[in-house]
């Protein structure tokens, strides 16, 4: 069934009933969202914002989807209340603070984002270097979503070099699976010769100490 959300039924290709139900519903739902990307308490409100009538709506992929998460939706203030806030606001001395409480360096939000990931995409240098001193792995986070959404693919395609050559320094190319494209098409994506000829180097030299 494909529902059109409209102010007029006649736009719906289901039964008037179905769709005048359906379109109850998305209000409802449309109002409940607003109220609650408004609060203060919300975490993801410089994540999230709500579609107008002026937005497209048509589909995205998801690596667009993805890369939209460098630009903050609105300015937010206040208390950080998540390790995943504190990586995208950049704010450091957050980041230690709830890593000493016991905060999982790691942690994947319902976006598939590790705060690495986070810090990474919104361009936090200071919150990158902190979460790296802190363990963080940049090619946590993948799950199902792959590689797209891990720190080091990130930085890569959004052309993140200072951070892409703290994450090669490591030799993390040796863990990227042989075969596995994601992170040259990043580079190359990317339009810096610099993090490509990196990529390149750290994919050729992973392969060459792989085991038979």
């Amino acid at each position: 069934m494909t529902v059109t959300y409209s102010d007029n039924p006649e736009d719906c290709d289901s039964p008037r009933a179905t769709c005048e139900w359906d379109r109850s519903v998305a209000l409802y739902g449309h109002a409940y969202n607003r109220v609650l990307a408004d609060r203060h308490e919300f975490p993801h409100r410089d994540v999230c914002r709500l579609l107008t009538k002026s937005d497209s709506v048509a589909p995205r992929t998801d690596e667009e989807m993805i890369l939209s998460s460098a630009t903050p939706v609105r300015k937010v203030r206040g208390p950080v209340r998540t390790l995943h806030e504190a990586a995208r606001r950049g704010t450091t001395s957050e980041i230690r603070r709830m890593i000493q409480a016991g905060a999982v360096v790691d942690d994947v939000d319902p976006f598939g984002f590790t705060p690495l990931a986070w810090a990474t995409a919104r361009g936090r240098e200071g919150a990158v270097d902190t979460l790296l001193s802190a363990g963080a792995d940049p090619l946590s986070g993948v799950s199902y979503f792959r590689a797209k959404r891990t720190p080091l693919w990130l930085a890569i395609r959004l052309g993140r070099k200072s951070v892409v050559e703290r994450m090669l320094r490591a030799g993390i190319m040796a863990r990227i699976p042989l075969g596995e494209p994601a992170f040259v098409e990043a580079a190359m994506a990317s339009g810096d010769p610099e993090i490509l000829a990196g990529v390149l180097a750290g994919a050729e030299s992973s392969a060459v100490t792989a085991p038979d």
